[in-house]
């Protein structure tokens, strides 16, 4: 846990040039150490024993959304088993704090897919989104049900699949990619490798329709 946390701190500084205090990272530490229990998540061919907040020998990704004055945007990374981490941000329009992070959630999905990941760890900081994917809540929103749908959709995809809650001091990253999102146009969706110091944002075009 300890070398964990201090590894996390160490790739912020060289990635994000963002350095945490000493207390932050004893902090987080402590954190992670009373918060490592099981919980109820969206899992298949998995055992409820082995699964932990953070899982080290499969994909993972964090999303998250951002809503100021009136535009939206999402933002967040995918680390990959082969070492790769990628950063995307995405420009989503206008809309609810709601629709923001389904999309952001269904932006990183795709993203997923696209690498080909066939199992990924999901972490974000919206717990009603969490619940809603881990079919432990339902949808009550009509205008977002179809979202919701393509979100299971592609959810389903995975041959493995962990979705689990994070709380937001845990996902600054994402946070600020998603800050970063509300300066880009609707549909525009830039990808960066960030464990290549010669990795350039790369734009896609996705219709949120």
């Amino acid at each position: 846990m300890i070398c964990w946390n201090i590894w996390k701190a160490r790739n912020s500084i060289i990635f994000e040039q963002y350095r945490l205090s000493t207390a932050h990272i004893i902090h987080h530490i402590i954190y992670d150490f009373g918060t490592f229990t099981p919980r109820k998540f969206k899992y298949k061919n998995c055992h409820l024993n082995s699964l932990h907040p953070v899982i080290n020998h499969i994909n993972s990704g964090t999303f998250d959304g951002a809503q100021q004055g009136g535009r939206c945007g999402g933002g967040g990374t995918i680390n990959l088993f082969d070492g790769r981490i990628y950063h995307f941000k995405v420009g989503l329009g206008a809309g609810t704090n709601t629709r923001v992070e389904l999309l952001s959630l269904w932006s990183l999905l795709w993203l997923a897919r696209s690498f080909e990941c066939e199992e990924i760890q999901i972490l974000g900081d919206s717990l009603a989104i969490i619940n809603w994917i881990n079919d432990v809540a339902h949808i009550r929103n009509s205008t977002l049900s179809h979202w919701h749908q393509r979100i299971i959709h592609l959810r389903d995809s995975f041959n493995k699949i962990i979705i689990q809650h994070l709380y937001r001091d845990h996902n600054y990253i994402a946070d600020i990619l998603s800050k970063e999102g509300l300066l880009l146009e609707e549909g525009n969706l830039l990808v960066k490798e960030v464990s290549n110091d010669t990795g350039n944002w790369v734009l896609h075009n996705i219709y949120y329709t």
